[in-house]
């Protein structure tokens, strides 16, 4: 079989198993292009080289594997994440964790690739830093990682200011973002890594001041403007925007109170109701405690103060917290919780308000922002 030919069955693979459709889906956008200038493989964080001299010594597995971890380097941003770091010890920071995480899907990589089992669940950063420790000063074995753009034909094409970086950076993110969608509508979010969905939650939700972004949600709310939010009825046949008012009618709050939720995180969820309060004066605002159920419900009309006890302190479960929010029709629905839950399905938006959880993975496809009151 010609090189070539091993390079694009190796694609074809990767494309044809339902277990690696988010990858498919990246790896289309992606260049992949053969090369004798290095040994083995290699990415820039944008397109990957691979010499098809070497791919082709390996086991058809193996080169699915090899495909994948070059993939898994462009999801995980490395090439942009290096900052001064030494580039070797870099690179093996970050083939641990991209080799831990394919083995333990069961995918099988080519001789020499780092693996350690004490390094599982950890951020490249993270690894770097006990390499450091452990003064392990020993080479990569299969250095692969390239500064962004170094691998572009075209001397004009290279990065060379912070600002074509990040532009780079965000091209990369939206690359990300398209495979994850598209894995969703072939049925395949499985198929999306935990660290994928957090580089997209991040892309689309940005790390501004948590409260900033939820005065800029709720802000979305009260354009005296046409919106596409509420559709316009009086268009039976098409679908048109209505007059969006600044009077918010109704925001309904959940509130976990299970048992890993602190009484100072009750407290700050508390004081950023009251702004809420305060600064959109609802007609109507539903406050509910929940934990493994909904417990109080307390409806507070415009002007009224905010009185409100809390009840709970049990396991953390969404089901009829997500019944109560399909049955209901609040303009608004937030969840305050610390994210330890199964996630559920809503039939609307539904903004999530994370308190304390940077792990938290975003299983449903709803706003989310992360909350920090340590």
């Amino acid at each position: 079989m010609g090189k070539i030919k091993i390079l694009e069955n190796t694609k074809l693979q990767i494309i044809c198993r339902k277990e690696t459709v988010f990858f498919a889906a990246l790896l289309g956008n992606t260049p992949v292009e053969d090369s004798t200038s290095i040994p083995t493989a290699c990415t820039d964080g944008e397109k990957i080289l691979v010499n098809t001299e070497w791919l082709s010594q390996q086991t058809p597995e193996q080169r699915v594997g090899l495909l994948l971890h070059e993939i898994c380097h462009i999801i995980y941003l490395h090439a942009f994440r290096r900052e001064g770091r030494d580039p070797q010890q870099w690179n093996k920071a970050c083939d641990y964790a991209i080799n831990n995480y394919l083995i333990s899907k069961n995918f099988e990589l080519p001789p020499g690739g780092l693996v350690d089992p004490k390094y599982n669940d950890m951020s490249a950063e993270e690894i770097y830093v006990l390499l450091e420790q452990s003064k392990d000063t020993s080479p990569c074995p299969m250095p692969d990682l390239a500064d962004p753009n170094s691998l572009s034909n075209n001397q004009t094409e290279k990065a060379n200011s912070e600002s074509e970086l990040k532009k780079a950076e965000q091209e990369i993110l939206q690359k990300i973002q398209i495979a994850v969608q598209q894995a969703d509508i072939m049925n395949a979010t499985g198929s999306v890594p935990g660290f994928a969905k957090r580089a997209v939650e991040q892309f689309l939700y940005p790390k501004l001041p948590w409260e900033t972004l939820l005065q800029n949600y709720m802000f979305e709310f009260m354009k005296d403007d046409y919106s596409w939010k509420k559709r316009n009825r009086r268009y039976c046949d098409v679908y048109m925007p209505s007059l969006h008012s600044e009077t918010i009618g109704s925001i309904s709050v959940y509130i976990d109170c299970s048992g890993s939720v602190s009484q100072k995180d009750i407290d700050k969820y508390l004081a950023e109701i009251q702004a809420i309060k305060l600064t959109l004066n609802p007609k109507k605002l539903e406050l509910i405690a929940f934990d493994n159920q909904v417990h109080d419900v307390t409806t507070i009309t415009e002007n009224e103060p905010i009185e409100f006890n809390l009840t709970g302190l049990g396991g953390t479960d969404l089901r009829e917290v997500a019944d109560r929010i399909n049955s209901t029709q609040s303009d608004i629905n937030l969840i305050f919780t610390d994210g330890y839950y199964k996630p559920v399905n809503y039939d609307v938006e539904v903004l999530h308000v994370i308190v304390n959880n940077n792990d938290y993975v975003n299983n449903q496809n709803n706003p989310v922002i992360h909350m920090d009151t340590l």
